[in-house]
């Protein structure tokens, strides 16, 4: 499993979640968006996509993936519709 972790706020810590990716063996891949760091353009290569800071800067980044990928972040986190 690859995911692609994008960091919008400093001194972000996955907690537990670091601890399941782990177990699993999962590869992890940080994008210091924060800073400038361009993300990936899109979702090949990747199982999974983690965006630790909280809202808004979350909504942010689930908007220009809506609109991005059209019915994909309905489909895997229908709890975002709000944003």
């Amino acid at each position: 499993m690859r995911v692609a972790i994008i960091e919008t706020m400093e001194n972000t810590r996955l907690g537990n979640v670091a601890s399941a990716l782990a177990e699993v063996e999962a590869e992890t891949v940080w994008f210091r968006a924060r800073h400038g760091e361009p993300v990936p353009s899109d979702d090949a290569g990747y199982n999974a996509l983690i965006v630790p800071g909280g809202w808004p800067s979350t909504c942010e980044v689930v908007r220009e993936w809506r609109t991005d990928y059209p019915g994909r972040v309905e489909a895997i986190a229908p709890g975002w519709l709000d944003c």
